[in-house]
């Protein structure tokens, strides 16, 4: 994903896509007018096929057109071939992807009482990769593809787009349309929505054999988390994160709409970050966040979605870290920012070095005076991850506010 893998560094970006209309309704949630941002990341495959010939093969269920078999091997077949080391070949591969579709599904249901609609589509898949000559299991994985969204009654879409935002809407629109979209208010097309799910699930599978860059569009908390939020797809991921964790928990199953914000806030600043131990720190975090938003309210299919992606971070993580391990044995870490060594950085004042000394016992006040007094410190209390690591720490507001001070009175000085 974005993590060293052998000897190459996979890049990892972020992009804040500004799909945004204007919200009618205070409802703790998401709203009919979703705030929405786009994670882009890159995901290592799980096995490497490089220079081999492969051939991919789809079957599938009574309950999935013959259609969807087509669209999903064209699908598949474009995404794995765009690694130009492979080659197609049917006759005598190397390698064979095989894709079982299991389920195939859609639902368009309207409620009675508001008119809004619920609208859901699935297919799930069993794929693996095997070895032609030894019919050996190389990798093997149970896929689902998902989409579940209510839209307003038609008679409010209509009403949106006649009054006051209606042009602002309308462009919003049309640029969607040209990204291969649909309108966001508008329900999809039965047609449509296949091709949602039959992207989506295409690229699950050609993530597990080829590098592949897997943009999600992630809706942001709204209600009382209005704010922050729009820190968020402003980009400020450090300043939402800060702020939601400052939050007072909202009440009952409410809170889960901050847990997530505060899971979203994490993930975005792993794929914006480069450094690979912060990096892991923040995934691990995203992912305890998601699973405690689900546990209060286990009926939000974007806490279930948030999960799931989590989850193929993770995984991604486990691929890497063994030959990251090999690569780097018997040798100390070079890219960690300085405030994150394992050390007290000898006598240098870091974060380590703060929190060592707060770990240890050192009251509130005896800490100030002693960072007030730091010889030349080093402390990292600007970046999103040296506040993190300030946190998540345990250390007080006051303390953190005397390393910066400390900081803004210069390394080289002494002041009290």
């Amino acid at each position: 994903m974005f993590f060293r893998r052998t000897r190459r560094l996979v890049p990892i970006t972020l992009t804040a896509a500004l799909l945004m209309a204007p919200s009618f309704t205070s409802a703790q949630g998401f709203g009919l007018a979703k705030k929405n941002v786009t994670l882009v990341r890159s995901l290592p495959p799980v096995i490497d096929l490089a220079d081999a010939r492969v051939s991919v093969r789809l079957s599938g269920v009574g309950a999935c057109a013959a259609t969807i078999d087509d669209l999903v091997r064209a699908k598949v077949v474009a995404f794995v071939f765009s690694n130009r080391s492979l080659a197609e070949d049917n006759t005598s591969p190397d390698r064979v992807i095989e894709v079982s579709l299991t389920e195939c599904y859609t639902s368009y249901q309207t409620d009675r009482k508001d008119g809004t609609q619920l609208v859901k589509g699935t297919i799930r898949a069993s794929y693996r990769t095997l070895d032609n000559r030894t019919k050996q299991s190389l990798d093997a994985q149970n896929l689902s593809a998902d989409y579940e969204r209510r839209f307003a009654a038609p008679q409010n879409r209509q009403s949106r787009r006649t009054g006051l935002f209606g042009d602002a809407l309308s462009k919003v629109g049309g640029a969607v349309a040209k990204l291969g979209g649909t309108d966001p208010d508008e329900p999809p097309k039965p047609q449509e929505l296949t091709t949602v799910l039959v992207e989506e699930l295409s690229t699950q599978i050609a993530q597990r054999v080829v590098l592949m860059e897997d943009k999600q569009q992630v809706p942001l908390p709204r209600g009382s988390l209005d704010l922050a939020s729009s820190l968020g797809q402003a980009g400020r991921w450090g300043a939402m994160l800060e702020q939601l964790e400052q939050a007072a928990p909202l009440a009952g199953a409410d809170d889960a709409y901050r847990l997530y914000g505060i899971g979203v806030a994490s993930e975005a600043l792993a794929y914006a970050g480069t450094d690979r131990a912060v990096q892991r720190d923040l995934i691990a975090r995203a992912s305890q966040e998601y699973k405690a938003a689900m546990r209060l309210k286990p009926d939000e299919a974007e806490f279930r979605r948030a999960d799931n992606r989590i989850a193929s971070s993770l995984a991604a993580l486990d691929v890497t870290a063994a030959p990251e391990s090999e690569s780097q044995s018997g040798a100390g870490s070079v890219d960690q920012p300085v405030g994150t060594r394992g050390a007290a950085g000898g006598d240098q004042w870091t974060n380590q070095a703060v929190i060592e000394l707060f770990e240890a016992g050192l009251k509130e006040t005896e800490l100030i005076e002693a960072i007030r007094s730091a010889p030349s410190p080093a402390f990292d209390v600007a970046s999103p991850s040296g506040l993190l690591q300030l946190k998540r720490a345990g250390l007080s507001e006051a303390v953190i506010r005397a390393m910066r001070e400390r900081m803004k009175a210069g390394g080289g000085s002494n002041q009290r």
